[in-house]
């Protein structure tokens, strides 16, 4: 009995224990061994067959099949295992067991820590140790071999679920439209909002949108941050609108609108076919000779203009002139030509745009000019060439009635004031008369006349015995055949009669005349 109370103290002394209570099913692979009476280990010479201690303490009753031995307390209570007893062992370090060796042969058990060699594989109900492995970028563990040996790999569309429909909100400019199967796209995804930002390449812009400028020839352009800015470039065109020069003296020549300007195109004694952009020439030498230059078409612009031509030289004389000629079929002045026949004469030539010229004579002489100015009629000065003074002398003649003339005949005009002009030139002539009826109310008709023609008439009615009218009357009578006058007739009665003083200032009836021409 002894024997089995150290047999069981050595095997307390080797068993695995956790800090909890521990369950010792049926102790019968003890590695303690003992003998029963005179056992080896006892010195006896009892049966040297050696039998578990384990087993032979649970065929003896000392112990049940199953004790609960703790390790808080020393064991108590008595030699055997009747009742539940406490073991104590020594401290260890954190997370260290009671085990065998790793690898080889068996040997005596101790602390150490657990390596993966003492774990179980792992099947499909238990669990087991397992390898480390670091998964890739974008992989996940999806894998653990029954050789505990864990594998990654790529997550497919079909790994994931739980995620709400893929929707989309369109922007004003960027439209989406969504593949595959949206209710399933992505975990946990409702929508996708477009938006904008940056600037959209010229390469994705509508055709209709401007993205670059052709340079014109004179306006020039570009484009920086959304925002065109536009330039000029060298003179515009004639043929744009513009002189194509860039001062104004330049634009007037032949080069741009090719109008009068400050220069001209001079031409020497000979022959001249005038330019089409020509539009002043003018002599620079003394001619020898007539000469004839020739005008250009007068159709020539499609529009009506000017050129002017000019002796500038001075060289032009009565028998060496200057003769403007037509071209083609055109027509100068309803003619052919005009003629320079005087030093420094020129014209303005105007075309219609067509075919017709008209010419205007410039300077101090030239040919189809004035040369010369006489004064006429009722002028002094004689003949103007170069300078001079017409005074104008014109005639004039009158006369005042001297006596009263009576009005006896009513069928009859009889003359009142009465002037000797002359028989030449152009008179102006005008006058009065006053007339009176002593014998009561009369009708009475006057006339300015020269004895044959009439000049202007008038009437008058004389209301009461002695009243009075005044008749007046002008107008004007080239080369008169008599005296200018003025008739009346009474043709009421034959009391009336022409005063000459019915006023007291006895020139009642007068008449005045202005030679005119």
């Amino acid at each position: 009995m002894h024997t089995a109370i150290r047999s069981l103290c050595l095997l307390l002394a080797m068993l695995v224990v956790t800090p909890a209570a521990a369950q010792l099913p049926n102790i019968q692979d003890s590695a303690v061994w003992g003998r029963i009476g005179n056992s080896q280990a006892d010195g006896g010479s009892g049966p040297s067959q050696a039998i578990p201690f384990a087993t032979l303490l649970v065929q003896m009753g000392a112990v049940p099949a199953t004790r609960n031995i703790n390790t808080t307390s020393p064991l108590a209570g008595g030699g055997n295992l009747s009742v539940d007893r406490t073991i104590s062992l020594g401290t260890q370090s954190a997370n260290q067991v009671l085990a065998g060796p790793t690898t080889g042969s068996a040997a005596a058990p101790g602390f150490r820590a657990i390596v993966g060699a003492d774990l179980p594989n792992p099947s499909g109900s238990t669990l087991g140790g397992i390898e480390a492995l670091t998964c890739a970028t974008h992989q996940w563990l999806n894998t653990i071999s029954t050789g505990g040996v864990p594998a990654c790999a790529q997550p497919s569309v079909t790994d994931i679920s739980g995620g709400a429909a893929l929707t989309s909100s369109n922007d004003t400019n960027v439209t989406v439209t969504l593949g595959g199967t949206p209710a399933s796209a992505l975990l946990a995804a409702s929508s996708i909002t477009m938006g904008w930002t940056g600037t959209l390449a010229a390469g994705r812009l509508n055709a209709n949108v401007v993205q670059n400028f052709t340079n014109d020839t004179n306006v020039t352009a570009t484009i920086t941050a959304q925002n065109a800015t536009l330039g000029w470039s060298g003179q515009l065109a004639l043929g744009r609108g513009g002189t194509g020069q860039s001062t104004a003296n330049a634009a007037r020549q032949s080069s741009g609108l090719n109008v009068w300007g400050d220069q001209g195109t001079g031409h020497g004694d000979a022959g001249v076919t005038i330019g089409n952009t020509e539009r002043f020439a003018y002599t620079n030498a003394a001619f020898t000779a007539s000469r004839a230059w020739v005008l250009p078409a007068a159709n020539v612009t499609g529009q009506p203009y000017a050129i002017q031509i000019a002796d500038m030289a001075g060289g032009v004389t009565a028998s060496n002139t200057l003769v403007i000629t037509r071209a083609g079929a055109d027509t100068i002045d309803g003619g052919t030509t005009a003629t320079i026949s005087a030093a420094h004469g020129g014209y303005i030539c105007t075309s219609d745009g067509v075919s017709k010229w008209t010419c205007q004579a410039t300077g101090p002489a030239s040919g189809g000019g004035v040369t010369s100015v006489t004064c006429g009629t009722g002028l002094t000065g004689g003949t103007i060439t170069t300078s001079g003074t017409c005074a104008v002398s014109l005639s004039t003649a009158s006369n005042v009635l001297g006596a009263d003339v009576s009005l006896n005949n009513t069928a009859n005009y009889f003359d009142g004031p009465s002037m000797a002009q002359g028989t030449s030139g152009a008179w102006f002539a005008s006058g009065q008369v006053t007339v009176i009826d002593t014998a009561g109310g009369a009708n009475i008709y006057c006339k300015l006349w020269d004895g044959t023609t009439t000049i202007a008439s008038g009437a008058a009615n004389i209301g009461v015995a002695n009243g009075y009218i005044s008749i007046a009357l002008s107008g004007t009578l080239v080369t008169p055949a008599g005296n200018l006058r003025i008739s009346c007739k009474d043709i009421t009665s034959t009391s009336g009669k022409i005063q000459f003083n019915h006023t007291g200032n006895s020139a009642d009836s007068s008449i005045y005349g202005h030679r005119i021409n």
